[in-house]
């Protein structure tokens, strides 16, 4: 993999925007785990309806899905001594809530229609 110069030969390092906006994906998937726990937590009633193969396969499901929305590559540092730090960073390619919404109204209407609560 070739190294990212600036126009006049310099490597740009990490900038305050790039470290800003790998604070702000690291937020959101984070985010997104406080939100699979409050959708669990509520619905654990309707979930424990199911099979258990039935709900590991919503949580493959989600994963597979998720993966689907992060994207991940290498940000290499190299600082005026010479040495060189490499990070994998996270971005995303869409909105958290938006996936989450969809996601979990999709498999929740699924779950509910075939186990009806009361």
């Amino acid at each position: 993999m070739g190294e990212v110069k600036h126009q006049n030969g310099r490597n740009p390092g990490i900038g305050k925007e790039a470290a800003m906006a790998l604070y702000i994906d690291i937020s959101a998937i984070a985010g997104q785990v406080r939100i699979i726990r409050a959708v669990t937590k509520r619905y654990v009633p309707l979930l424990q309806k199911g099979s258990g193969d039935y709900t590991e396969d919503i949580v493959n499901d989600f994963l597979i899905e998720l993966r689907g929305l992060i994207f991940s590559y290498k940000v290499t540092t190299i600082f005026a001594d010479g040495s060189r730090e490499t990070v994998r960073a996270l971005r995303l390619k869409g909105c958290v809530e938006d996936f989450a919404t969809t996601f979990w109204a999709r498999k929740l209407d699924c779950i509910h229609n075939q186990f009806p609560l009361g």
